[in-house]
């Protein structure tokens, strides 16, 4: 366990699995937000999995394999999506919570760790967060962990863009990617003029 402060952000990151990480039940809950039905998947350790689609059984499936248990799982309020839901509304533009990232490797640990630093309103490269994590030659090798992101949204994988100012890749899709940062930027003209072309759709982004 590790408490970082992010900012204005206030992460408690689990690295390592508890000895029972299946007890007490998890709780997943659907949220209709603007960029579509999320599942959101928490445990007594904090905010496991967010998954864009809001397939409630894909999600848990994933979570299970990861850290190698069969958890119980019930249907529930949590305070993760409570945060969210505040976050799409426009209230809040800074997470206070606990996030589980036990069962990934080590590489994707300090990957996402270094992205918990990019702040709201902020954006990074992939070559910049590789060098963050020491490994300044493995950016194609940070895009491949992003991509395997489990919380996104609030391990913010939608702020990374190409060095040219392009959008990159998004596993949620690039128009999610889209809609994340118009949100997150209401005056797009801070943003890399690449960026801001694409976010006016004048070019895919690639």
């Amino acid at each position: 366990m590790l408490w970082r402060k992010f900012g204005y952000t206030m992460l408690n990151i689990q690295y390592k699995p508890s000895a029972d990480a299946s007890s007490p039940p998890w709780i997943v809950e659907r949220l209709s937000t603007s960029i579509g039905t999320l599942a959101v998947l928490s445990s007594a350790r904090g905010l496991l999995a967010i998954d864009f689609d809001g397939h409630a059984e894909t999600i848990v499936e994933r979570a299970q394999r990861r850290l190698g248990v069969q958890a119980q799982v019930i249907k529930g309020k949590t305070k993760e999506a409570a945060q969210l839901v505040e976050y799409f509304a426009g209230t809040r533009e800074h997470f206070d919570l606990d996030i589980d990232l036990s069962g990934l490797p080590q590489f994707q640990q300090a990957v996402l760790t270094a992205l918990c630093q990019v702040t709201t309103g902020c954006t990074v490269t992939y070559a910049s967060l590789a060098r963050a994590i020491g490994k300044p030659k493995a950016a194609r090798a940070v895009g491949n962990a992003l991509g395997r992101n489990p919380i996104p949204v609030v391990v913010p994988c939608h702020r990374v863009l190409q060095g040219t100012g392009a959008l990159g890749g998004f596993t949620g899709g690039l128009h999610r990617k889209i809609a994340l940062l118009k949100l997150e930027h209401p005056d797009p003209t801070k943003l890399p003029l690449r960026t801001q072309l694409a976010l006016r759709g004048a070019v895919d982004g690639n």
